[in-house]
């Protein structure tokens, strides 16, 4: 990287102090750098795999009526990214719209009138604060549904205090929000998913957990389902589309 760094610098004529301060810079993120393409390396070989159980093959890129009959192409498909988010099974279908869609259906099913919603990740973004607790005919107003969230220190890190005081409020679906959205969190890993669950089950055993995916998708190994999450719901435009 450096002798790549030191042609570039020649020939955009960069000043020496100013390359010099890049080297340092890149011999200080160096370790990061390592441990992601890393990272990028287990996950190829994960997804690699997971197509080689599916038995991907070209007969699966056959069109079809859309009726679902003998679909092979979407039984295959849905196989492979249960096996690649570590889940017993996975639904993936161009009915859902977008990512919020998927979440405020998800919520929905599992959520009927008079049945109590948490947030232990803090506020969800905007989009889909509005469709939960904002708008008319959102869950909370038009569905009936109690909606509560724990408050984040400083909007940084969950207040455990908080976090546990809204689970003795017995909720039915305990939500986290993997990405940090529009708030100035950092977005959660998954061990740090997974010591939230670890809280939900203690204070809350009958709760379904449900995890915001969103742009979470294989930047780890593991995915939320691997340390407890029971419905983890992502979007086909982020990263499992190559985006």
């Amino acid at each position: 990287m450096n002798d790549e760094l030191e042609r570039a610098a020649q020939n955009l004529q960069i000043p020496a102090r100013i390359s010099a301060a890049a080297r340092d810079v890149l011999a200080q993120i160096a370790p990061a750098w390592r441990a992601r393409e890393a990272t990028g390396l287990a996950v190829s070989a994960k997804v690699i795999a997971a197509f080689a159980r599916a038995n991907i093959d070209d007969s699966h890129l056959a069109g079809s009526t859309g009726y679902a009959y003998h679909d092979r192409g979407r039984e295959a498909y849905e196989a492979l990214l249960a096996d690649v988010l570590d889940a017993p099974a996975a639904l993936a279908r161009l009915q859902f719209v977008s990512g919020t869609h998927a979440i405020v259906a998800a919520l929905t099913a599992l959520l009927p009138p008079g049945a109590k919603l948490c947030s232990i990740s803090g506020p969800p973004y905007d989009t889909l604060r509005m469709a939960i607790e904002d708008h008319p005919s959102g869950l909370a107003r038009a569905g009936g549904v109690s909606y509560f969230e724990a408050a984040w220190t400083s909007g940084r890190a969950p207040s455990e205090q908080d976090v546990n005081d809204a689970l003795r409020r017995a909720p039915d679906v305990v939500f986290i929000q993997r990405s940090r959205g529009y708030a100035a969190r950092p977005s959660l890993s998954v061990d740090q998913i997974g010591a939230l669950i670890a809280i939900a089950r203690e204070h809350a055993p009958g709760a379904t957990i449900v995890v915001d995916n969103c742009y979470g998708e294989l930047v780890e190994v593991r995915e939320p389902t691997a340390v407890g999450a029971d419905v983890i719901i992502g979007s086909l435009i982020k990263n499992p589309g190559g985006g």
